[in-house]
C-alpha cells in the first residue's frame, strides 16, 4: 500500500484525528505495517499473527458459513462530529458459491424492511428472526430464516424481482492469518518510519478517540496495561468468540506500552474496540453483517473521530449504507485492503 508523501504526518503528534486526510494516512499505515509483514508482531508477543487481508480465494465450503447473526445492541449516546469524509468502501463482487464461507447459508438480510417486502418474503417461507435497529446510524434491518430446500442466491434473486425492498445475503467477513514476522527492533522499527512518527510518542493521542473493528483485545497483555481501552462484543446466538490475537496487536500498536518493544503511536488516545468476530468449524475468524453493523453503530454512539475495520469481504447492501451512515457524521472509516487490493 502506498502513501503519498504529502499525506505522511509531520514528525510531532496531530492535534486532531478528525477532519484530516493525514488521519486516514496514518491508519492506513498502521494496517499496511500490520497486514504487509512489517516486523512487529514478535516483539509484541504474537508471534504468528501478523494478518493480511482476504486475497479472495475463499475458504473450504461451498459458499455458505454457518447460521445465525451478529451481537448485542450498540450503546451510548452522542456520536460524531464534523469533518472529512475520506474513505471509499470498494467491495468486491459476491464471490462464487465455491468460494465458501462468504454468507450465512440460511438467511436474508431485508434493508429498511416494509410491511410489502416482508409479506413477501413470508410468503415465499421466509420468517423474521430479528430486527435490528441501530438507532445512532438510522439504519434498520430485518435478518430472515430461509425454509429447508430453498437457496438464498435464488430467494435473494426473486424477492428483488417482486417489488421493492432491498434484499441481500448474510455475508461474512473475515482476517487471514499470516506467517510469523521478525522481531521489531525498538521505536524506530519500519512501521514509524514508514509514517514519519516521532520516536518519543508518549504525549500523543491526549483527548483523542479511536473505535477498531476487530477481534476481541486482551486488556490484561503486558503491552497494554494502563491502556484507556473499552471493550464490547457484538457475538450472540451462542458462538464462540474469535481469538484475541489480531484484536491485542492491533489495539498495541495504537495505545501500547510506551516502554514496550513497539510503543504505541498514540498512547494518550481512548480506544473503543467492538468485537464482533467469532470463530467458524473451519478455525477462521468472522464477523456477519449483523455484527458488524451494530459494531458500527456503537462506535458512532462513542463519539469516535476514527473507526479501523480489520475485515475483507463483498458487498453488502446492509453494510454499505452503515458505512456511508459513518461517513456522513464526519467519522473517518479506514478499511484494511491488505496485499489483495481489491480481491480484498
Amino acid at each position: 500500500m502506498n502513501i503519498p508523501v504529502s499525506f505522511l504526518p509531520a514528525r510531532c503528534c496531530p492535534a486532531s484525528l478528525r477532519g484530516s486526510a493525514r488521519a486516514l494516512a496514518l491508519l492506513l499505515a498502521l494496517h499496511a505495517a500490520a497486514f504487509a509483514e512489517l516486523p512487529l508482531w514478535n516483539g509484541l508477543g504474537f508471534a504468528g499473527i501478523g494478518a493480511h487481508a482476504d486475497d479472495g480465494d475463499g475458504g473450504d465450503g461451498d459458499g455458505g458459513g454457518d447460521g445465525g447473526g451478529g451481537g448485542g445492541a450498540g450503546g451510548g449516546d452522542g456520536g460524531g462530529g464534523g469533518g472529512e469524509a475520506a474513505a471509499d468502501y470498494e467491495p468486491l463482487e459476491d464471490p462464487l458459491p465455491i468460494a465458501g464461507e462468504t454468507f450465512i447459508a440460511d438467511e436474508l438480510l431485508l434493508l429498511s424492511p416494509t410491511q410489502a417486502a416482508l409479506n413477501r418474503a413470508t410468503a415465499l417461507g421466509l420468517r423474521v428472526i430479528d430486527r435490528v435497529q441501530a438507532r445512532q446510524l438510522g439504519v434498520s434491518f430485518a435478518r430472515l430464516r430461509l425454509p429447508p430446500g430453498l437457496d438464498a442466491r435464488s430467494a435473494r434473486e426473486i424477492l428483488s424481482e417482486r417489488g421493492p425492498g432491498k434484499f441481500d445475503l448474510h455475508h461474512l467477513y473475515k482476517i487471514a492469518q499470516a506467517a510469523p514476522a521478525a522481531r521489531c527492533e525498538g521505536p524506530g522499527c519500519a512501521a514509524r518510519e514508514l509514517i514519519g512518527w516521532p520516536a518519543d510518542s508518549r504525549a500523543c493521542g491526549r483527548g483523542q478517540a479511536i473505535g477498531i473493528v476487530d477481534t476481541a483485545v486482551d486488556a490484561a497483555h503486558p503491552a497494554l496495561v494502563g491502556a484507556d481501552l473499552l471493550r464490547q462484543a457484538f457475538v450472540t446466538d451462542g458462538k464462540e468468540a474469535a481469538p484475541a490475537d489480531h484484536g491485542t496487536a492491533v489495539a498495541a500498536l495504537l495505545v501500547g506500552q510506551s516502554d514496550s518493544v513497539v510503543p504505541g503511536l498514540v498512547p494518550r488516545a481512548r480506544v473503543f474496540a467492538a468485537a464482533p468476530f467469532h470463530t467458524l468449524p473451519s478455525g477462521n475468524a468472522t464477523a456477519d453483517t449483523a455484527g458488524l453493523v451494530k459494531s458500527l453503530d456503537w462506535l458512532v454512539g462513542q463519539g469516535v473521530a476514527v473507526i479501523g475495520m480489520s475485515l475483507a469481504g463483498p458487498d453488502n447492501a446492509v453494510l454499505r449504507e452503515a458505512v456511508r451512515r459513518v461517513e456522513a457524521r464526519g467519522i473517518v472509516v479506514v478499511a484494511a485492503a491488505g496485499n489483495g487490493g481489491r480481491n480484498a
